[in-house]
């Protein structure tokens, strides 16, 4: 399971993000089982949602890039020896230590069904 992380725009919730992360996925074709929603950290001044999922580093920074190049979100995907990578919106950049992305989440983290599970779509309908 890996880490990353994805702004969160002042008039959304995190499940908007979850299910842009998912149907993001599904149109690059990636698949996963589950995407676990850990909890939301703050940078700055912009608030990310720490995710957990069970695709591979790659798989996480090219759904990252997408995510950051369409949508201009800022994101936190798995870097090199010193932590993970922060890229925000205007082009600023940092390093996440790794102990901030991996910590335990407070409380029992959402769990949603990955796009690579039948009906995955229903959990995110209206009234459901």
């Amino acid at each position: 399971m890996n880490f990353f992380g994805i702004q969160l725009n002042i008039d959304e919730d995190c499940q908007t993000v979850a299910e842009l992360v998912l149907r993001k996925a599904e149109e690059l074709g990636y698949r996963c089982k589950s995407l676990e929603l850990l909890d939301t950290l703050e940078i700055g001044t912009a608030r990310y949602v720490r995710f957990r999922v069970d695709l591979n580093v790659r798989v996480i920074q090219n759904l990252g890039d997408f995510l950051h190049e369409t949508s201009g979100r800022g994101v936190i995907l798995p870097g090199g020896a010193e932590g993970y990578s922060c890229r925000m919106r205007g082009g600023r950049a940092g390093t996440i230590p790794f102990a901030k992305m991996q910590a335990t989440s407070f409380g029992h983290p959402k769990v949603y069904r990955g796009n690579g599970i039948v009906n995955w779509e229903r959990q995110f309908l209206k009234g459901a």
